[in-house]
């Protein structure tokens, strides 16, 4: 089985390819660079107005995550607590229903762990 000869490019091949790169003259450069301590807070300050929303979206959604976790972890603690209360009540009151002339203190339930 022979393998397709393959045609040469018609046209030439460039030398150099061209790229996006940018010249830049260091002279250029320092000279629109160089600002006034005025300028540089006018800059900070435009920038900062800019950023403003996206920092206080970001804020209030991390803000909202912290306030859900943080109430989980509350919400966890407090129902295994009451979970526990809960089974130390309805042993007593078993106990006490099944023996009403005895009152004998039972020791606690065992914890019931989450």
């Amino acid at each position: 089985m022979q393998k397709p000869i393959m045609n040469p490019p018609t046209k030439p091949v460039p030398r150099f390819v061209p790229t996006l790169t940018e010249v830049v003259n260091a002279d250029q450069l320092t000279l629109t660079t160089a600002t006034t301590k005025s300028e540089q807070d006018e800059i900070i300050d435009l920038v900062q107005l800019q950023i403003q929303p996206q920092i206080e979206r970001r804020l209030r959604e991390q803000s909202d995550h912290l306030a859900q976790m943080f109430s989980a972890m509350q919400w966890t603690e407090v129902s295994a607590k009451l979970r526990q209360d809960i089974a130390e009540l309805v042993r007593q009151a078993v106990l006490d229903a099944l023996n009403p002339a005895q009152k004998i203190q039972t020791p606690p339930a065992p914890k019931i762990d989450s």
